[in-house]
């Protein structure tokens, strides 16, 4: 179970450093990874394509010796189920059908 930042409009997800690893080593041993996270954090306008795009790096500290990464990328295929405060038939729903969901419950016709 993880909780995250933000959820991506391509359903990555935007969270602590270690993150990624941690869903990819249980996606690998076939073990569930369910992220949670508020529906108003996701980002239904941006995408994430590799993990130093949002990350809040201090431009003057970016060296060697004090680069500090504090936000990575998790992608989607790792992870089970995103949940949020919104509930759907089954409980949960895939990442993928979020945005579909999130647009359901802004407008319901």
């Amino acid at each position: 179970m993880l909780g995250v930042e933000s959820v991506f409009a391509n359903g990555t997800l935007y969270a602590p450093a270690g993150t990624s690893d941690v869903a990819a080593a249980a996606s690998a041993l076939a073990l569930p990874v369910v992220a949670l996270c508020e529906s108003i954090n996701v980002d239904r306008d941006r995408v994430a394509v590799e993990p130093l795009t949002y990350n809040e790096v201090d431009p003057d500290r970016c060296s060697d010796t004090n680069f500090r990464l504090l936000f990575d990328t998790t992608r989607e295929k790792h992870v089970s189920v995103l949940v949020t405060e919104y509930e759907t038939e089954t409980g949960n729903a895939p990442i993928a059908s979020v945005l579909a969901i999130l647009k359901k419950q802004e407008d319901p016709n």
